[in-house]
């Protein structure tokens, strides 16, 4: 039964049984749409367990108890809103750990679409607006004239790879 490995995975992470039960509440309430260990999951050999861990952070820590007191048809565009407004608020989040837990409601309510609970989806980011805007990252990449100084201040183990890397115009996960 997917609430009681939940459950399960709750008491070991240590979560208190107030929590527990209030999460396990809403998992009934929802019809299992937001359990971790529930549809978004199932038939999905090919997830990691990273892959799983990310979608019971954001379901468990953010989504959950967020929408703890909203039955399906009561999560709204508005709701959504809220939701994003209240986690900026928050500050504990950066704009790409927002968006993922955005995503993750926008999948797990086409889920409830596809299944009849809900006639749309309203997580649904419709041109970005629903995403939290994140700043570019920021690249840095070595200039021409600092290669040798670089070759020079690496390890000599690491010499050639740099070499190899620089030379080709690959990054370090493309060796």
């Amino acid at each position: 039964d997917a609430l009681a490995s939940f459950a399960c995975s709750l008491e070991a992470r240590g979560v208190s049984k107030a929590r527990r039960r209030d999460q396990l509440r809403v998992l009934r309430q929802l019809s299992g749409f937001l359990a971790p260990t529930s549809l978004p999951l199932q038939g999905r050999p090919e997830l990691r367990g990273r892959t799983i861990k990310d979608y019971e952070w954001a379901l468990g820590y953010h989504l959950l108890p967020f929408f703890k007191d909203h039955p399906l048809p009561a999560i709204t565009a508005a709701e959504v809103d809220r939701y994003k407004a209240a986690k900026g608020r928050e500050g504990k989040l950066a704009p790409a750990q927002i968006n993922k837990t955005l995503k993750r409601l926008s999948q797990v309510l086409d889920l409830a679409v596809d299944y009849g609970h809900i006639p749309s989806n309203p997580a649904a980011s419709r041109g970005g607006r629903r995403r939290v805007e994140e700043p570019a990252p920021r690249r840095t990449w070595v200039e021409p004239e600092q290669l040798m100084a670089l070759l020079d201040a690496a390890p000599k183990r690491h010499r050639v790879v740099l070499a190899i890397l620089a030379g080709a115009g690959l990054r370090v996960g493309e060796l």
